[in-house]
């Protein structure tokens, strides 16, 4: 079990949030990356996209399962336009994050990647 870690980078030039996660989280974890969140949201114009890369998460229990629901539904109200999730098919799984983005209730489409090049591809799309 590694110590749960997370970074947050803005590129204002494409309205895009980059977030990598690593570790297990606890829900103290996700309560401080929620606010973290928030505060770099402010920085961006409505409608950013966030490329957030779990490829290092490991999994975690219900509580923290909650937070992450929670984060979900924050995203929605500060306007995020889509998620860019950097994550392997099997982490998913490990993880729960299937049931935490389906229980949050988000308005915005979510892409599922398994690389930094297929993420960055998909920014291009846009």
């Amino acid at each position: 079990m590694t110590p749960f870690a997370y970074s947050l980078r803005l590129d204002r030039s494409r309205n895009v949030m980059f977030i990598s996660q690593s570790g297990r989280p606890h829900a103290s974890d996700f309560a401080r990356l929620k606010q973290d969140f928030a505060d770099a949201a402010a920085q961006l114009d409505h409608g950013f996209t966030v490329v957030n890369d779990q490829r290092e998460l490991e999994p975690f229990d219900e509580p923290t399962l909650a937070v992450a629901r929670e984060l979900v539904e924050l995203s929605d109200s500060l306007g995020v336009g889509r998620v860019i999730r950097i994550q392997p098919a099997d982490l998913m799984v490990k993880t729960k994050l299937s049931r935490a983005l389906s229980a949050g209730s988000s308005h915005y489409p979510t892409i599922r990647v398994d690389t930094p090049e297929e993420a960055e591809a998909e920014l291009g799309r846009r």
